[in-house]
């Protein structure tokens, strides 16, 4: 009941959060990158009477549902009406999701017109005679490669900028510091393991002010790899060039290093867990007995009541940078937990004290949406339990010890503070070992409980826990002689141009 209550409130606020207007508060909500071109290009593009820019480029248009623009050439000026569409993911669903407060979220979006999405306008014609063919690509940025790991995709860059380097002296365009765009494409979604929204794309080519943005992805073919590159004209979003670039299948550090670290989870933090718990054993034709945290005069018993466990898992790689993306992977946790507990609810066992231990290994599917420094997620897993619980009665002291398999849920919500340190919000239930609990109970109320009486053991969990992430001190060696280990020189490649 305790758990449920918890849940319960969590979900009230989560609704209470976002009823103010889904799509108000969503990301880029006031405004949407639209194309905008003519024909022939080089219009002055005005927004509100201010010049912008020159056609073809993406512009950032406020949301409203008639939005207008205004294109000059040559002293003739046009205006430009931006047909909108009804944002029904955006506004109408996402607010309908939490009932009591849609109609509230409604109206906002539609008063500030964050319910609307500005749609590209059809190119602007001006009547000449004159030459409409596109100003060449000027300037170019690289996105992040597209590989098996990070460490692959930093390794692909010196190659990348080295075969681009002569497209350069082909083409005289200008390319952007990579390490000064990397951010952008972060920020819109673009990383080593995924690529962005169409919107994130239009607002990414806006924001760069690029004319040319080369993609790229590492290929295998049995023993050999590929860096196949292509530089797409963000204006026309047509692939305007193309390198393939052969790398030397004799080098098996970055290949052996990229499969290990992707197909395999590894643990690489260590959390403390600060929480109030409840435990239960519950029968179902009586009374439930509860078992509570018992006082103790014994320092570090004390200090053990409050931290209800100890792990060891797996957490979201640090990407503060980071669009919103969605994450599933298979977990494993270590956990150790040892409390002192006081049994009521039964008069025989009455303000009997126990020490339970236990430990467990877990590993299971992790769903989580993280966004910047933020992470939701929820864990289900499968672990296998040892469990030791003691008692004193009588002057005797006594114990029992079980194994057992055990499923665990989890939800939370975690924030990275940087690289190493994180804070997490949690609430949990992980079931206690039954067989373990009937025969402490059973002993200790002189055969009352009955030794083979049903009843579940129960341990609710609601909490903060602290991680401490482990793998920069581990890890970090071995994966900067990767970045730094030069790759083979790229064989001639052929392109398209």
């Amino acid at each position: 009941m305790q758990f449920s209550r918890t849940i319960l409130i969590a979900a009230l606020a989560w609704a209470a959060a976002f009823s103010t207007g889904c799509a108000t508060i969503g990301h880029d909500a006031r405004n949407q990158a639209v194309l905008i071109q003519s024909s022939p290009p080089g219009a002055d593009i005005a927004l509100n009477g201010k010049v912008v820019g020159q056609t073809p480029m993406y512009v950032l248009i406020p949301r409203a549902k008639h939005p207008k623009l205004t294109l000059s050439r040559d002293g003739v000026s046009k205006d430009l009406p931006v047909k909108t569409k009804y944002r029904w993911g955006a506004s109408f669903f996402s607010n309908f999701v939490f009932y009591i407060g849609a109609p509230i979220g409604w109206l906002v979006d539609y008063a500030t017109g964050s319910a609307w999405n500005p749609q590209d306008p059809p190119p602007v014609s001006f009547e000449e005679t004159v030459d409409d063919e596109l100003p060449p690509i000027n300037s170019v940025a690289i996105a992040p490669p597209s590989a098996e790991s990070l460490e692959l995709s930093n390794a692909a860059i010196p190659v990348l900028r080295e075969a681009i380097g002569e497209r350069q002296s082909l083409f005289g365009y200008k390319l952007l510091p990579y390490d000064e765009t990397l951010p952008q494409f972060l920020h819109r979604g673009f990383d080593f393991d995924g690529s962005a929204s169409e919107d994130e794309t239009r607002f990414l080519y806006q924001a760069l002010n690029a004319q040319g943005v080369w993609h790229s992805t590492f290929i295998r073919d049995g023993d050999s790899m590929k860096l196949q590159a292509q530089l797409e004209d963000t204006r026309t979003r047509s692939i305007a060039d193309e390198i393939d670039i052969m790398l030397d299948p004799s080098d098996e550090r970055s290949k052996a290093f990229a499969q290990g670290f992707h197909l395999v989870t590894l643990p690489n933090a260590v959390t403390f867990s600060l929480s109030t718990q409840y435990f239960s054993y519950d029968r179902p034709n009586s009374s439930s007995i509860t078992l509570q945290a018992a006082d103790t005069n014994v320092w570090w018993q004390k200090g053990l009541q409050y931290l209800s466990a100890i792990s060891i898992t797996n957490l979201p790689e640090y990407r503060p940078d980071r669009a919103g993306r969605w994450l599933v992977n298979f977990i494993p946790i270590l956990r150790v937990s040892r409390r002192d507990l006081v049994a009521n609810g039964e008069t025989q066992i009455e303000g009997q004290n126990f020490t339970r231990w236990l430990g467990a290994i877990g590993y299971g599917p992790e769903i989580g949406y993280q966004v910047g420094k933020h992470y939701f997620y929820f864990d289900l897993d499968l672990n296998a339990t040892w469990t030791d619980i003691s008692w004193t009665q009588r002057g005797q002291d006594f114990s029992t010890t079980r194994t057992g398999f055990q499923t665990s849920l989890e939800f939370g919500y975690l924030y990275s503070i940087s690289d190493i340190w994180s804070v997490r919000l949690f609430a949990s239930s992980f079931p206690e070992n039954s067989e373990a609990w009937r025969e402490a109970l059973n002993k200790t109320s002189m055969g009352a409980i009955g030794s083979q009486a049903e009843g579940a053991a129960n341990n609710s969990t609601a909490g903060l826990s602290i991680g401490f992430n482990f793998e920069p001190f581990l890890v970090r060696t071995f994966r900067e002689k990767i970045r730094k280990a030069p790759m083979p020189p790229p064989t001639p490649y052929q392109a398209s141009r």
